[in-house]
């Protein structure tokens, strides 16, 4: 995940006059619970073959405590990512009945959650994850062919003891934020790629909400993390909101923050980048850009906190944002479930798969951002989303809490 460069000087822009919108909720949709209480997570069993694969390797190299920690973690709930339009088929057609079979023999609900991660122009300010789908390519047709597909489907499972968290395109909007030019933040340099891109994904993430509004699912669009925009929450809010408006009366129950990132929950208060950042850990900016959204906004205001990697703290180096790829000294964090000790978070979760890939090392590759070839990134890499046995690895062996 990209993260802008921070300048104690926006702290003004964070809290400037905001502009008020209303967004109100749809009627009929899931939106007005916390879907991660009263069910039962569901386990993917794509997720848990990949962990067996590395359960071998731990094996053969006589490496009980991994062996033990896998086991406990290849049973763990994740997210299924839906990004490409061969995953609906791939990974959707195979999770939907395999849930509703569960379903019917369990007590509680079945909570299968979801990512939606196919934009056109996908990763506006970086190569690693970047998608198959281009404007100039009848990209937005493709894309609405894509939602509508996946709409189609989930509609036949309403009513069947299943519920459905769904997370809306990560990094899409946060890159709006702090990638695009705008007026209001002048030391921002943008993208070309975002400030094009800027117009679609907004009305394409709207579309989105829209077509997603049913009675067992849960919508959360993605907010990145405190480190990315902790420093122009009021930014942020802005483009949330008109996003919002667009897809009014539909709307969401809030957003998913650091996803695929390594933001702490609870991070070290006398750090540095608190000084010119009041959201500088998740907690913080869960608090802080949920109360804006609340207050000023009268918008959603919900979250859900990627966990899967922020057990172990890393460098300085991410902290200052100048890393976000395949992070050396990770680890798996807190185990999904429902909070209900910190305002405006519904709950803990493992968004990003723990063990996949940020982005490939090998600079020959179409998709090489050359982040993921720099210090502290943990290399050789496998492309963004292939199981990386290394990264696991690491990722076990500094888990907070402990496997």
């Amino acid at each position: 995940m990209k993260v802008a460069a921070a300048f104690a000087g926006l702290l003004a822009v964070a809290s400037a006059s905001p502009q008020y919108v209303k967004t109100p909720a749809a009627p009929k949709n899931g939106n007005g619970i916390n879907p991660f209480e009263g069910t039962e997570y569901y386990v993917n069993a794509r997720f848990q073959k990949t962990v067996d694969s590395s359960i071998k390797q731990f094996e053969k190299a006589g490496e009980k405590n991994l062996v033990k920690a896998s086991k406990v973690v290849r049973d763990i709930s994740t997210f299924v990512w839906i990004d490409t339009i061969a995953s609906i088929k791939e990974k959707l057609d195979v999770v939907l009945p395999d849930a509703a079979k569960k379903a019917k023999s369990s007590k509680k609900p079945v909570l299968l959650p979801l990512v939606v991660y196919n934009l056109p122009e996908r990763d506006c300010s970086a190569k690693a994850s970047a998608g198959e789908l281009y404007v100039a390519q009848n990209g937005v047709a493709k894309y609405k062919k894509y939602v509508d597909d996946i709409a189609s489907r989930l509609a036949k499972y309403q009513g069947k003891n299943i519920k459905f968290a769904i997370s809306i395109e990560p990094d899409s909007l946060p890159n709006l934020v702090t990638n695009v030019d705008n007026p209001a933040t002048p030391e921002v340099e943008g993208v070309p790629k975002c400030d094009a891109a800027g117009p679609y994904y907004k009305d394409l993430i709207a579309y989105t909400i829209k077509k997603l509004q049913f009675p067992d699912v849960t919508l959360y669009l993605d907010a990145a993390h405190g480190n990315w925009l902790g420093w122009n929450m009021k930014g942020a809010a802005d483009i949330y909101t008109e996003v919002l408006k667009k897809a009014a009366p539909a709307t969401i129950r809030g957003y998913t923050i650091n996803v695929s990132n390594y933001n702490p929950v609870n991070g070290d208060p006398l750090e540095p980048r608190v000084q010119w950042n009041p959201a500088y850990d998740e907690a913080h900016f869960a608090l802080e850009f949920g109360n804006l959204l609340k207050n000023n906004y009268s918008a959603p205001h919900q979250f859900v906190i990627d966990t899967a990697r922020n057990g172990g703290w890393p460098i300085k180096e991410w902290t200052a944002g100048a890393q976000w790829c395949n992070i050396k000294g990770a680890g798996i964090g807190a185990r999904p479930s429902a909070v209900n000790v910190l305002p405006n978070v519904d709950a803990f979760a493992w968004v990003k798969t723990p063990g996949e890939s940020d982005g490939t090392s090998d600079s020959t590759a179409e998709r090489f951002d050359e982040t993921c070839a720099k210090e502290p990134a943990l290399q050789p890499a496998p492309e963004a989303g292939a199981w990386f046995h290394e990264q696991f690895k690491m990722l076990l062996l500094n888990s907070k809490p402990a496997l």
